[in-house]
């Protein structure tokens, strides 16, 4: 699944960048030298050299925005990624979401597996919890629904927590 990705973002670049034709075992070279990186990074990276470049990246150059990006040389594993490259990654998602409008749930939940993966399950239960919480509230937006509903906001509102 991760070529498929991968190649995604190449084909994204290649549409970036008119001008480059990437030949097709010079595309197998980009696919099996970045497959190392997670690809919410690649992607990151991508995006970064797309804004500011005017020419077609090499792979050092890719894979320098995503060391640049994680704030570290990206030499391991999705599964032991440290848990502030994936708190980034969290602030990244809601930054999408909050400024941008961009909201993926295939990401936010592929960021969570990686928390728990880290050994990091309340964190990854909170950004759950916030996907699901966007997600219901795009859906009452759809319908022309307040979110959350007028009875819910009564309810917090004569809520008392002391005994």
């Amino acid at each position: 699944m991760p070529d498929l990705e991968i190649t995604a973002i190449l084909e994204w670049l290649i549409q970036a960048f008119p001008e480059k034709r990437l030949p097709k075992n010079s595309y197998l070279v980009y696919l099996d030298e970045l497959s190392d990186i997670p690809v919410m990074l690649l992607e990151r990276a991508a995006r970064q050299i797309i804004r500011n470049s005017t020419y077609f990246p090499r792979i050092s150059e890719l894979r320098q925005a995503a060391d640049q990006i994680a704030g570290k040389t990206f030499n391991s594993p999705a599964s032991s990624l440290g848990a502030s490259y994936l708190n980034l990654e969290a602030q990244l998602l809601e930054t999408d979401y909050f400024h941008q409008g961009e909201f993926n749930i295939k990401k936010w939940e592929k960021l969570a597996d990686q928390l728990e993966q880290a050994n990091r399950p309340h964190r990854a239960a909170e950004v759950r919890e916030k996907a699901r919480h966007i997600l219901e509230s795009e859906a009452a937006y759809q319908r022309g629904e307040d979110y959350p509903s007028v009875e819910a906001r009564q309810h917090y509102a004569n809520w008392d927590s002391t005994p």
